[in-house]
């Protein structure tokens, strides 16, 4: 199983510009955090839900049991689709802001 990033790294390096930190914020929004939510609660559930990391394994995962708080496949690439989409509107309008 291979997992694939969103162009979340390149609008965080856009906006940061510092190799270092932008790193490490990526690996911290997209890994770290989702190790901290869980489907127990619904707030945390409804994070976890938005976050990359976790979409992914809702769309891979074969043995899917059920939790207090489920949410579909297309929830799952509509996440995908909003980060990409999201990513994408910083890294170009910072880069317009800066260009001027």
């Amino acid at each position: 199983m291979r997992l694939v990033l969103p162009a979340d790294p390149l609008a965080l390096g856009v906006v940061i510009r510092h190799t270092v930190s932008t790193m490490v914020t990526s690996v911290v929004v997209l890994l770290v955090l989702a190790l901290f939510l869980t489907d127990g609660r619904r707030w945390s559930a409804v994070a976890g839900h938005a976050l990359p990391y976790r979409a992914c394994f809702r769309l891979v995962d074969v043995d899917y049991s059920p939790v207090a708080f489920p949410w579909t496949v297309g929830g799952a690439w509509t996440v995908h689709a909003v980060w990409a989409c999201a990513a994408c509107a910083v890294a170009v309008t910072s880069v317009r802001l800066r260009d001027q």
